[in-house]
């Protein structure tokens, strides 16, 4: 099976992902703890297989796949242990983006192999507006508790309740996006997801990877 992405336009302009060989079936997280591809780069109420290649692409990683949806996984490789499945059982949930889409399904992880041209921009989620660059929660060279201590001192009480709770029109579940604060330069992003399970960051060597529950 092949799979026919058309182009995604993203704030930094253009990236245009095609389909590089044949989409595969994996089962995924059936442990609790190993994931057949690398991470979770992104989770979207509107997840559409070229979003998931667009911010692969812009995260440096060959491959793509999309699961339970709305889920997106990055990665270079596939894990070892992984096991292949029937097509069929990556085809039982749509993309909510593009319902002519497969997106994977629990613990089915539809992977794909994309070849991706455009600007390669940071995926994120902080420290990159000009509003964030100049407060001491950004800057490296401190502590990470004072860099925690700064931000979330900053935070008035409604802001720390809407960075960790989900909000309708921003899809309303606990995978979606909740709300930035923009005054401190943090967009809307998976603040919950990331609080609750685990960071979106790639694992730094084998079994040496974030926290998940």
């Amino acid at each position: 099976m092949r799979v026919a992405l058309p182009a995604v336009t993203l704030a930094s302009g253009q990236v245009y992902c095609r389909a590089a060989g044949a989409a595969r079936c994996f089962s995924d997280f059936e442990d609790g703890k190993t994931r057949s591809l690398g991470f979770m780069a992104d989770s979207s109420s509107s997840m559409k297989q070229e979003d998931c290649a667009a911010t692969c692409y812009r995260l440096g990683k060959e491959l793509s796949g999309v699961e339970y949806q709305q889920q997106c996984f990055c990665g270079n490789s596939v894990a070892a242990r992984a096991e292949a499945r029937p097509m069929d059982e990556c085809q039982k949930m749509a993309c909510p983006g593009n319902a002519t889409q497969s997106c994977g399904d629990a613990n089915r992880i539809l992977v794909y192999n994309t070849t991706c041209t455009g600007e390669r921009t940071p995926l994120f989620h902080g420290c990159q507006a000009p509003e964030a660059r100049g407060l001491p929660y950004c800057d490296t060279s401190r502590f990470q508790e004072e860099r925690v201590e700064d931000l979330v001192g900053r935070m008035t009480l409604e802001e720390k309740v809407q960075v960790i709770a989900p909000q309708k029109d921003l899809g309303g579940t606990c995978a979606c996006h909740t709300r930035g604060v923009p005054r401190l330069g943090l967009p809307n992003w998976s603040w919950l997801t990331e609080t609750n399970t685990a960071v979106a960051a790639a694992c730094v060597g084998p079994e040496k990877c974030a926290t998940t529950f």
